[in-house]
C-alpha cells in the first residue's frame, strides 16, 4: 500500500501532474494541485474530472506548499525553487512520478538515462525484448506516463495491462531521477554524459550524480568503455563502445563495420552481425545498438540461437525515432536531415561525426537556439573540420557563428530561410543538416515543432 505524508501536493499540472492526480484518486489519496502557471495545460480537464480536488494556479508560493507533507514535483519545476527547499527543510519529501511507481511497482524494470539517445535506446530495447516473445511496456520520459502502467482504467486495447506485463522499460530524465530513491533496475545503461541542463544543476558534477543514481547495487550497469565516471557499487559492470576491449564492440573488418560480442569466447571469437545491414546509420546510433543489445543480455535474455536472428530482424527494420537525425528526403544528390531532437553541443558533435566519414566538407549545418548558458566550444572543431556553411538562428545562434573561424556564415531570423539558402547553395553530393545544439524555446514550442517545420519547408523547397 502507498504510503504518503500529508498533506499531499502535487506541484505542476502538466502530463505528469494530471497522471499523477488521476493515480492518487484511483487509490483514495487525497491532495492539492499547485502550479505557478495561470493556465496550465490540464486545468479545464482536472477541473471537471476531479471537481473535489482544489488547484491552485499562478504562483507556488503558497502555504499549502510550505507545510505539505510530501510534494510530488513535475520533472519541469526546479527542485531548488525556494518555497520548495524551506519545505524540504521542515520536514516534507519531495518525490516524483517515478518514485510513487517505484514504490508499487513489482514488474523488473529496465532503465535508460544519458544526456543524448535515450530515447532511441529505449525504443529499440523494447522492440528487442518484444521480438523475443517478451511483454514489455516502455514509459517515464517517452510515451506513456509511468503511473498510467499501473492504472488499467487509462489502457487503451492496444497497451499491454500492467498484470500481463514481463518487464518495463524505463527512459529517465536527471530531473526525474533527482526525485527517485526507491528505484533498483535488473539493468540500467548510462548512455554518456555531457554538459546539459546547467540552468537547473549548480554544477556539472551534480548533473553527473544525478545520472549516475539510475545504478543501484543489484544493478548489472551498462556503461561507454571510455567513461571516467566515478560508478557506485554495482553487480556487474558491462562496457559498449568502438574499441575492442569492450564487452559489446564496433570492428572494422575490410573496410566494413561488425558488431561483436565478447561475453564469452564463443561469442567473442566472430562478428555477431554486420553493420551495414542495420536500418540505424552514424556511429552514436550504433553505440545505441550496443547498449540496447547489452541491455537484453543484461536482462537475462541469450543474443544467440534463434534469438539472434530475431533480434537482427528488429535492427534490419528500425530506422529510429523522429528528429533524431532522421532522413526528410534526398534531393538533386543532397541529403536533408532533420536532427531537431540535437538540443544539446553533445549531440550535434555526434551527428556531425557520425556524418562526417561520407560528407565531410560537403555540410550545410543549421545552428541555434536556447544554448541554456552551455559551453559551445566544443562545436568549434568539428564544424572547422567538417562543415561547408554555417547557418544561423535564433537567440544563440550567432554566439556559435562568432566562434568559428575559416568557415562560411549566414544569420537568418527564420528556419524557412535556412531552408531556402541551404537549397541555392547545397553542392552536390552534399548534406544539410538540422542539429541545432540548442533549445527550441526561444522560438518553438518544443522540438518536434521546430522539426516538423524545417520537414515541411524542405518538401515545399527542396523536393
Amino acid at each position: 500500500m502507498l504510503k504518503l505524508r500529508q498533506p499531499v501536493v502535487i506541484i505542476g499540472l502538466g502530463k505528469t501532474g494530471f497522471a499523477c492526480l488521476q493515480f492518487l484518486s484511483e487509490k483514495n489519496i487525497s491532495c492539492t494541485v499547485v502550479d505557478s502557471r495561470p493556465q496550465p495545460p490540464f486545468l479545464k480537464k482536472a477541473k471537471e474530472t476531479y471537481p473535489q480536488v482544489e488547484i491552485i494556479t499562478g504562483s507556488l508560493q503558497h502555504p499549502v506548499v510550505e507545510n505539505a507533507g510530501s510534494i510530488i514535483l513535475s520533472p519541469g519545476v526546479d527542485i531548488r525553487e525556494e518555497v520548495l527547499v524551506s519545505a524540504r527543510e521542515k520536514g516534507a519529501e519531495i518525490i516524483g512520478d517515478i518514485e510513487i511507481f517505484a514504490r508499487c511497482n513489482h514488474v523488473p524494470v529496465i532503465g535508460v538515462t544519458g544526456s543524448n539517445g535515450k530515447s532511441t535506446v529505449t525504443e529499440l530495447t523494447q522492440k528487442l525484448l518484444t521480438s523475443l516473445g517478451v511483454s514489455v511496456a516502455m514509459a517515464g520520459n517517452i510515451g506513456t506516463p509511468v503511473l498510467q502502467l499501473l492504472s488499467n482504467s487509462q489502457f487503451t486495447k492496444e497497451q499491454i495491462q500492467y498484470s500481463e506485463l514481463d518487464y518495463i522499460v524505463l527512459e529517465l530524465s536527471s530531473f526525474q531521477l533527482d526525485t527517485t530513491t526507491s528505484l533498483r533496475p535488473v539493468a540500467a545503461t548510462v548512455l554518456n554524459i555531457s554538459p546539459d541542463h546547467l540552468d537547473r544543476y549548480d554544477s556539472f558534477k551534480q548533473y553527473q550524480h544525478s545520472k549516475l543514481s539510475i545504478l543501484h547495487e543489484n544493478t548489472i550497469a551498462v556503461v561507454p568503455q571510455n567513461n571516467h565516471w566515478e560508478l557506485p557499487k554495482v553487480k556487474k559492470i558491462v562496457h559498449f563502445g568502438m574499441d575492442e576491449m569492450s564487452d559489446f564492440s564496433i570492428r572494422k573488418i575490410k573496410n566494413n563495420y561488425f558488431i561483436f560480442i565478447h561475453l564469452n569466447d564463443s561469442v567473442g571469437s566472430k562478428p555477431w552481425m554486420a553493420l551495414s545491414e542495420v536500418a540505424l546509420s552514424g556511429q552514436h546510433n550504433w553505440l545505441n545498438i550496443l547498449a540496447s543489445l547489452a541491455l537484453v543480455e543484461g536482462a537475462g535474455f541469450s543474443l544467440m540461437g534463434n534469438n539472434k536472428i530475431r533480434l537482427q530482424q528488429v535492427l534490419k527494420k528500425y530506422a529510429g525515432l523522429p528528429h533524431r537525425c532522421e532522413k526528410i528526403i534526398t534531393s538533386g544528390q543532397v541529403l536533408w536531415i532533420n536532427d531537431s531532437k540535437a538540443t544539446n553541443v553533445a549531440s550535434t558533435v555526434a551527428a556531425l561525426e557520425s556524418f562526417a566519414t561520407q560528407f565531410s566538407g560537403k555540410i550545410i549545418l543549421i545552428v541555434g537556439g536556447d544554448a541554456k548558458n552551455a559551453d559551445l566550444t566544443p562545436l568549434v572543431k568539428n564544424i572547422e573540420r567538417h562543415v561547408f556553411t554555417l547557418i544561423t538562428l535564433g537567440k544563440d545562434g550567432p554566439s556559435i557563428g562568432r566562434l568559428i573561424k575559416n568557415v562560411r556564415i549566414i544569420d537568418v531570423s527564420t528556419l524557412e530561410k535556412a531552408v531556402e539558402i541551404s537549397a541555392e547553395i547545397a553542392p552536390d553530393n552534399g548534406l544539410v543538416l538540422l542539429s541545432p545544439a540548442c533549445s527550441s524555446l526561444d522560438m518553438f514550442q518544443n522540438f518536434e515543432q521546430r522539426g516538423q517545420q524545417f520537414a515541411s519547408a524542405v518538401r515545399r523547397v527542396a523536393a
